[in-house]
């Protein structure tokens, strides 16, 4: 494993010496949990909730810590656990049956550049919506965050094996989805696929 760019942060927060250096992982990292959150529940507020506990649980936890994996994946790990666990009992799928195309076709205002940007974000939201809490983390981690399979396959504890068949599925069901919601929602009927990299 190459030599994780926290590292030196890490052992100082270990060492005591905090807040200054937690403030510097807080930094570091709010952006990429807030995001990590938000793409898994879906909600603004909740996904402000997730980052919260999952600052609190880094705060307490990193002092054990023991740099068997990088930092980032131990955060990105508690960040999808804190989401999952948020999301069990209240899941927020959306089914295919209620994603009305001809209503998304009318969403934005302003330049036609705002409204194709508003309306692809729309659009993806609403499709990441139909997936379970589970395939949304992998759409999430891979997209998103940019992350590797092998990445994800440390962060989500399972095996390269079931990150490509949860990644295969999450591109089954998204694929035709936004390909139909792009080709009969953006001006001039212009088409759009999700691409397995």
């Amino acid at each position: 494993m190459s030599r994780d760019p926290d590292f030196e942060l890490v052992k100082r927060f270990k060492e005591g010496e905090s807040p200054e250096v937690f403030r510097a992982l807080y930094e570091r990292y709010k952006d990429k949990v807030f995001s990590t959150a938000f793409g898994i529940c879906g909600d603004f507020a909740e996904a402000a909730d997730i980052s919260q506990e999952t600052f609190i649980l880094i705060y307490r936890k990193t002092k054990r810590f023991n740099f068997k994996s990088r930092f980032s994946t131990w955060v990105y790990r508690l960040t999808v656990n804190t989401a999952l666990e948020k999301s069990r009992g209240r899941s927020r799928f959306l089914p295919l049956s209620e994603v009305d195309v001809e209503v998304l076709r009318d969403i934005g205002d302003g330049p036609l550049e705002k409204l194709e940007n508003t309306e692809r974000t729309t659009l993806v939201d609403c499709a990441l919506r139909t997936l379970s809490p589970k395939l949304r983390a992998i759409i999430v981690l891979r997209y998103f965050q940019g992350l590797s399979y092998e990445e994800i396959s440390s962060i989500l504890r399972i095996s390269m094996g079931t990150v490509k068949s949860r990644l295969w599925r999450a591109h089954r069901k998204l694929g035709p989805l936004l390909q139909r919601l792009f080709s009969t929602s953006l001006p001039g009927g212009e088409e759009s696929s999700l691409e397995d990299n």
